[in-house]
């Protein structure tokens, strides 16, 4: 074997050596038997010969001291091969469960409206130029102008189960739910229906259009149901009740719930159901004592591809050593209560138990969504009127915040808004609401006080304090005078103080 094929070509060439010099040389290597299957064995007398010592074997190679060669086991460093199945377990987990239940219910309507107008359908329905008569259920193999014929009827006649229409924004979800359930479940990426440079689509984006201005001119969804702020006298009343207290197991269950609503602004219940301990923890910095949570997924926080850029929540509420009531020795109080650092952060309190304590069984998702109701009725607040759920406490810390002073960047710092989503968010308090009403309602009549006058009349005389004598018309003063009624209905006699006397006959 030549030298420069044992180093190949490439070898050769990259090093600058001429490849056409060694093609006639003989192989250097060859008389010791390099090129052999099975090398020679290295003998001591060849050791001897070349000068070196047996202790050059023992010594370790500092080469590899410094690289670590080993391949790490597969099952050390990475998961056993995925199945193709378990892979699009994986795609469909990627979705929040409330869009895939939205999906679902998109489509019922869809397919609830096909069978029942399908039923009514006549040949007369037909007019010239229909290309489509029966309206198809199973859209898997449905061409977008099929579909846009479809839809521009399906807006204008579809109804709830009791027969009203939909309001315009729930019309609108209708369509994009059929659309994820093209996208989603059926891998068909063709069907954008409101994308508005997707020409084939124009004609029914024009109808959804009328149909929207039409409900919306009838009043139809015009009155938003929202949920309502918690006030500073119904926080005060939750903790003079005990309903949130440090002193008891369902006090302070209670007490984290409302505040990781109001403090950090989670949702109703999609964060809280997923709540872990280990998103909690205390420090110390130069400002004081604090806690810091770290939040997760959330609706605006997905994680994905569309949130790369979109930082997780990270909040630091600072400790009041004033305040009795003080969040952070709430939330202490609670993790203490717990049976453990980990895991699940909602643990149902035992009733009774002195120091409060929590059992290892989680809190029931039924239960979580109606805890802020729960504690209006348990410490007596009248709901009467307003509209208080789970929501109320993030509501509540755009509304304080707002209220307060905050701009709007440190809110959706709080709240984990991306956008002007959280102006949603703000509720004038109640009293904000009667300032306002008070300053645009018209001004009131001004009471001015009588001057006091002497009133003169042929049957009747009634003395006020002013004296009626008067000639002088130079000397009338800018002050109203006081007009004196007589007797005799055709004559007006008017007296001033400065001695000035009017007598008019009608």
């Amino acid at each position: 074997m030549s030298s420069f094929n044992m180093f190949g070509d490439q070898f050769l060439e990259y090093v600058g050596i001429d490849i056409s010099d060694f093609a006639t040389q003989p192989d250097p290597f060859e008389a010791v038997g390099l090129g052999k299957t099975e090398p020679e064995e290295i003998t001591d007398d060849l050791m001897e010969q070349l000068g070196i010592a047996d202790e050059v074997f023992s010594q370790p190679d500092p080469f590899l001291q410094q690289t670590d060669l080993s391949i790490p086991s597969s099952s050390n460093r990475f998961v056993p091969p995925m199945t193709t199945s378990a892979i699009e377990e994986k795609r469909k987990a990627r979705i929040p469960e409330k869009t895939k239940q939205s999906t679902r219910w998109g489509k019922a309507v869809w397919d609830d409206w096909a069978r029942a107008q399908n039923s009514l359908r006549t040949v007369g329905d037909v007019e010239p130029g229909d290309n489509y008569f029966i309206i198809p259920v199973d859209l898997s193999e449905t061409s977008p102008e099929e579909m846009g014929f479809w839809l521009s009827r399906f807006v204008f006649e579809i109804r709830r189960q009791d027969g009203k229409p939909y309001p315009p924004k729930t019309l609108y979800n209708i369509v994009a739910a059929i659309m994820r359930h093209f996208r989603e479940d059926l891998s068909r990426h063709d069907m954008n229906f409101l994308d508005k440079s997707d020409t084939r689509f124009a004609e029914f984006r024009k109808a959804l259009d009328a149909r929207m201005k039409e409900l919306t001119a009838q009043g139809v969804g015009t009155t938003k149901r929202q949920a309502d702020p918690l006030t500073p006298e119904d926080e005060d009343t939750l903790w003079a009740t005990g309903t949130v207290s440090t002193k008891t197991a369902t006090g302070l269950s209670n007490g984290v719930f409302l505040y990781n609503c109001k403090i950090f602004g989670l949702r109703g219940m999609d964060e809280h159901r997923h709540l872990q301990v280990e998103q909690y923890a205390f420090g110390v910095d130069q400002t004081g004592r604090y806690m810091k949570f770290t939040g997760r997924v959330s609706k605006n926080v997905q994680g994905g591809l569309n949130h790369r850029q979109v930082d997780v929540k990270s909040i630091k509420q600072y400790a009041d050593n004033t305040n009795p009531r003080c969040v952070v020795h709430l939330f202490e109080s609670y993790l203490n209560a717990l049976p453990e650092k980990r895991g699940s952060f909602y643990r149902r309190p035992l009733a009774n138990s002195n120091p409060p304590r929590c059992s290892l069984q989680v809190v029931g998702v039924n239960k979580l969504k109606t805890y802020m109701k729960t504690m209006f009725e348990k410490a007596g607040i009248n709901l009467q009127g307003r509209n208080i759920s789970n929501h109320s406490g993030k509501v509540t810390c755009a509304t304080q915040m707002w209220e307060a002073g905050f701009d709007e960047q440190t809110i959706m710092g709080r709240t984990g808004h991306r956008s002007n989503a959280v102006r949603a968010y703000k509720r004038p308090s109640n009293t904000l609401l009667q300032d306002v009403s008070n300053k645009l309602q018209p001004p009131k009549p001004q009471h001015k006080k009588p001057a006091t006058s002497t009133v003169t009349t042929e049957e009747n005389t009634t003395t006020t304090g002013v004296q009626p004598t008067i000639n002088n018309f130079n000397n009338v003063p800018t002050t109203v005078p006081t007009i004196l009624p007589r007797a005799s209905a055709p004559r007006l006699s008017i007296e001033h103080p400065n001695g000035l006397k009017i007598t008019m006959d009608f």
